[in-house]
């Protein structure tokens, strides 16, 4: 990379990696500032907890990057730096170009809940920011197009679930962003589109069947089998529809019941809806502008898809076994409120301060 290139990827990328790192310090300095004890923590002190067992070979490979010692301050950073740098590639996958937005949407990926979850698993902190930072790379490469690319991609998204398996929604869900953008967009052909959806799920398919053997393999070389927490857990008894009801159902659940504490106050719930409901509105008139009725079919299916990305690891794992720390893809809604805003003149510069106001509510809740 020449230097003017690399000075042109400086200043795109200063506003939303200053913004992610600033909003991380701000909503997680008190973890790094003090050693947040709990069993996992306790016990792993000195380790990366389950790895091979829980199928997590990909953990004991980054001990080479992240020894064995849980430090909050030095993995603590080192967690936010890698997220941050994420968040630059995730603008870039969806095109963000507001400055609003690639300001505000930075600092909603680095305070959400989900990582305030991971801080306390000081542990694996740095790890599981490694393999998220690996997922989105995954997605950016693929929407670079080009088989080196794919199958690099997909080789990265094997590495990441190999540290931790949550981040193929994480992944599956921008994918879906990305089609939902280039649907409100109209300048690519529907069939395009589609042809890119048929691929990414190729890639995915891919990659999860590759991790599993993988899996397997590592079981068998080591001589160990997966432990209970796996094989407890894994969704083998219940009929797919059955798992797909149970992802939509949780994703409503967020909104309803304060699910895994994304959501937690009345008043940030309220301030959910109300976005949500005004964000589809958007996408509804953006989709109809100039009669384009097949991207407007293609949009709606586009969005009935999202929740079950978003939480398509309960077409896995039990109801039980699912908590805030895999639901780090909810995310995506936000970004999905972005794309709309960007589109809808002054959009963004109104969805501000409510977005916002959300993360703000939520952080700020007790029940965290």
């Amino acid at each position: 990379m020449n230097t003017e290139k690399l000075n042109a990827l400086r200043r795109d990328w200063r506003t939303p990696f200053c913004s992610a790192l600033i909003a991380g310090l701000l909503a997680h300095g008190y973890a790094f500032a003090n050693k947040l004890l709990n069993h996992d923590e306790i016990e792993s002190l000195f380790g990366k907890g389950a790895t091979v067992t829980s199928g997590r070979w990909g953990l004991e490979l980054v001990k080479v990057l992240f020894p064995d010692w849980s430090m909050p301050w030095v993995y603590g950073i080192v967690s936010l730096l890698l997220i941050s740098l994420a968040c630059c590639l995730i603008l870039s996958v969806l095109n963000i170009r507001s400055t609003v937005m690639r300001a505000v949407l930075p600092a909603i990926i680095t305070s959400f809940p989900a990582l305030t979850g991971v801080f306390c698993f000081m542990f694996t902190s740095s790890a599981y920011a490694w393999s998220f930072g690996l997922a989105v790379l995954a997605v950016f490469l693929f929407c670079k197009g080009g088989l080196r690319r794919t199958l690099l991609g997909a080789v990265l998204l094997v590495l990441a679930l190999g540290i931790y398996q949550a981040y193929i929604s994480l992944a599956a869900s921008l994918l879906l962003l990305v089609m939902i953008r280039d649907t409100l967009d109209g300048e690519k052909p529907v069939f395009e589109i589609v042809r890119f959806g048929v691929k990414a799920l190729a890639m995915l398919l891919g990659a999860v069947a590759l991790y599993y053997l993988i899996t397997l393999l590592v079981l068998r070389v080591t001589g160990t089998a997966f432990n209970s927490y796996v094989t407890e857990n894994v969704n083998g008894a219940v009929s797919l529809p059955r798992r797909v009801r149970m992802a939509y159902d949780a994703f409503t659940y967020i909104f309803s019941f304060r699910n895994f504490s994304l959501i937690t106050s009345e008043a940030s719930r309220y301030l959910h809806i109300a976005l949500l409901g005004l964000t589809l509105a958007a996408l509804a008139g953006l989709a109809l502008r100039g009669r384009r009725v097949l991207n407007a079919a293609l949009l709606a299916v586009l969005l009935l898809l999202l929740p079950l990305s978003i939480c398509c690891m309960f077409l896995i794992m039990s109801q039980e076994s699912i908590h805030t720390l895999v639901m780090y893809s909810f995310v995506c809604v936000y970004l999905l409120m972005g794309i709309a805003a960007e589109r809808v003149k002054g959009g963004a510069d109104w969805l501000c301060l409510p977005l916002c106001l959300v993360q703000v509510l939520s952080q700020n809740d007790p029940a965290i």
